[in-house]
Parts: structure tokens; C-alpha cells; sequence
């Protein structure tokens, strides 16, 4: 969920224009909400996690490039057929890992499933990926890359909440704290807008 601060600066940096220090505070104001709210302080638990971390960040410069990429293509091209693009090029790409992975270790689970099986992975894949990503398209076409990442990072948050909603997970005060800082920094921000 780092993505939006790399999109806000390859943004600033294609631009050569600088984010206001509102905005550079709200970001200060989010991580900080975003790092109190995963427990970051557990000092413990971020050493054992570094190499994923590492990763992660990798991945999240990757989706920021492509959504500032994407962010102007669809005004070009329009939101249906940028989420085509993209989803059918993700999609290549899994199925050829998904290929690799399974010529080296189980070679038939690809092709192990039920019919009714690969119809519910395809309900999930729309529901959960397709349709989100058409709505954030829309969205960056309507307001603009920079303005949408912002905004994006209460997503963390909002899946913080739905585990404590239906998977009953429970919070420290200090993740609550960090989860409200999140809710109120970007509700400030974008307010008046």
C-alpha cells in the first residue's frame, strides 16, 4: 500500500513540479498513521520482515510507474479498454509464472480444479480486481494520478477495518490512533475539493 507515495513523486519528478507542503504533510501525517496502524514499532517483527519488505516496495514502484503511465493513456484511450490492456497483459503474465511454477513442482494442478471451480475464480478475479481497477481508472481520469493517490491511501485503513469487521480481528489503541490519523489527514486534504 506504498504505491501512492511513489506515484506522487515519479509524478513530481516527470513534472518538474513540486507537490504542495499540504500535501507533502498529509503524506508525513498518512505513513505515519499507516505505520502506527500495521504495528511498525514492533521492531522485532520488521527485521524478520525486511527482505519482504524490500520486495513489496519494489512491486509498489512498479504498480506507481504504471499507474502514472496509465493515468494519461486513459484519458487517450478511455477507462474499459486501459483496464482491458492491463488486466490481459497481468493476466499473461500470471498464467506464464503459473506455467513455470507448475512444470518445475506439480505439473497437472493447473488443469486439477472443477469446472464450477475455475467459474467461481473467474466471479472472484472480476469482483475483486477488474471492476476495482475500472473504477480507479475512472477515477484517475476525472481527477488525475497525483489527486487519486492520494485519496487511494486510505486503503490500508479500509482493509484494516473490514478485518475487524468480518474476520474479528482487534486493534491496539495506538493502531486505532494510527488508523484515525489516516481518516482525518486525508479527509482534511481533500475536504474543500
Amino acid at each position: 500500500m506504498s504505491y501512492p507515495m511513489f506515484v506522487l513523486m515519479i509524478t513530481v519528478f516527470v513534472n518538474k513540479k513540486m507537490i504542495s507542503g499540504k500535501t507533502f504533510a498529509a503524506i508525513l501525517l498518512v505513513n505515519a498513521g499507516l505505520f502506527l496502524a500495521v504495528g511498525g514499532w514492533d521492531m522485532q517483527a520488521l527485521d524478520a520482515n525486511l527482505s519482504g519488505a524490500f520486495l513489496i516496495l519494489l512491486s509498489a514502484v512498479a504498480y506507481a510507474v504504471y499507474l502514472v503511465v496509465s493515468g494519461g493513456l486513459v484519458r487517450q484511450i478511455g477507462g474499459i479498454r486501459m483496464n482491458a490492456y492491463g488486466m490481459s497483459a497481468a493476466s499473461l503474465a500470471m498464467a506464464g509464472y503459473a506455467l513455470l511454477r507448475a512444470t518445475g513442482e506439480q505439473p497437472g494442478i493447473l488443469l486439477s480444479y472443477s469446472p464450477a471451480m475455475y467459474g467461481f475464480f473467474m466471479i472472484i478475479a472480476a469482483v475483486t480486481t477488474v471492476i476495482p481497477f475500472l473504477f480507479m481508472l475512472e477515477g484517475m481520469k476525472r481527477i488525475g494520478a497525483e489527486r487519486g493517490a492520494v485519496i487511494s491511501m486510505i486503503g490500508p485503513v479500509l482493509t484494516i477495518f473490514g478485518g475487524v469487521l468480518f474476520l474479528n480481528e482487534r486493534l491496539t489503541p495506538v493502531q486505532w490512533l494510527g488508523c484515525f490519523l489516516v481518516l482525518l489527514t486525508i479527509s482534511l486534504l481533500e475536504y474543500r475539493k
